[in-house]
């Protein structure tokens, strides 16, 4: 979702996200994800290998992020 947005959502209740995949860096991809766990899931471990698959998104493998943290 943060890299290819949504553009139809399920219900009018949602609405739309706009894609960030040519305005964040990988680097503030990793960042976003890292701050949205301890955000969101204070009680749960921190995720691991955040850097090591954000170096996978920049040789182009940008949907393993989702796949990885969904």
């Amino acid at each position: 979702m943060l890299l290819h947005g949504i553009a139809s959502p399920v219900s009018r209740n949602l609405g739309y996200m706009p894609a960030f995949n040519d305005s964040m860096t990988d680097d503030q991809i990793a960042e976003l994800v890292s701050y949205l766990r301890r955000q969101f899931a204070p009680d749960k471990q921190a995720w691991t290998g955040v850097q090591a698959v954000d170096s996978q998104v920049g040789n182009g493998y940008r949907a393993g992020l989702l796949i990885t943290f969904g």
